[in-house]
């Protein structure tokens, strides 16, 4: 089977499927468009996450964005940096705690919830300190993800201008390839590519940014480090900053 043994690989059959559902869901949100407002506040995590790698380097902001229609909450968008991980090793397909913080979200505000991954890089996951269940599990993922978004419910919301813009750009970049392993299934054709996604020894990826009115997200395509997303946010002073990790790409830690 090659250097990679049975594992790797892309299931194109599933991708296509993937792709086609998005369509579906683009062209069925376009058909029941509805005026909304937009709401943005953040909240202390208070010392959910932990970094167990680079001790003490976490970012403790959780990030709400809240779409309010004629009838109450649309959806509720949560963006925090931590691995989903509570359920830890096994054979279970779970959403871990991301799909109990999901459900409790829609039980407080109704609407659609969403988690939106941030700053995890190297290596932060859940702070197991002042918990109940303190065993990776369903249980922990049950507890932490109901408590991160009781957590996320006390950020105070401010309303949300599209003025003075809202628009998004993306720029391209490669970056060298140095994984032997990837080299090796990029060979055998166990991982897709063309001249769009792999030229001369690098991997073509790309980030971006929305802009809405006074707040900015960035779309990292990996996992950033706190550290450096939090000198990311500083250097963009008077302009509220949200990072998206993990968006377009999985290029790694950064």
């Amino acid at each position: 089977k090659g250097i990679l043994g049975i594992y790797g690989g892309r299931d194109e059959a599933y991708m296509a499927e993937v792709r086609g559902k998005i369509v579906q869901l683009v062209k069925m949100t376009c058909r029941n468009l509805e005026p909304a407002k937009l709401y943005h506040g953040n909240v202390s995590s208070r010392g959910l996450s932990k970094n167990w790698r680079e001790f003490g380097e976490v970012d403790d902001d959780i990030n709400v964005i809240a779409v309010q229609g004629n009838k109450g909450f649309v959806a509720t968008l949560v963006n925090f940096g931590c691995h989903p991980e509570a359920i830890g090793k096994g054979t279970m397909i779970s959403a871990d705690f991301p799909g109990s913080l999901v459900k409790r979200i829609e039980e407080k505000h109704g609407g659609t919830g969403i988690f939106i991954n941030g700053l995890l890089g190297a290596m932060v996951s859940i702070n197991p300190e002042g918990l109940v269940n303190q065993t990776k599990g369903p249980k922990l993922a049950k507890e932490f993800g109901e408590k991160l978004a009781d957590t996320a419910s006390l950020a105070k919301l401010y309303p949300l201008s599209v003025n003075p813009m809202c628009n998004t750009s993306a720029y391209s970049f490669g970056i060298t390839l140095e994984n032997d392993f990837f080299k090796k299934a990029i060979e055998e054709k166990r991982i897709p590519s063309s001249d769009k996604t792999y030229q001369n020894g690098s991997i073509i990826t790309e980030t971006g940014i929305l802009r809405i009115g006074r707040l900015k997200i960035v779309m990292i395509p990996g996992e950033m480090t706190p550290g450096l997303g939090k000198s990311l946010k500083l250097f963009e002073l008077g302009t509220e900053v949200m990072i998206f990790g993990l968006a377009n790409d999985e290029i790694g830690y950064i």
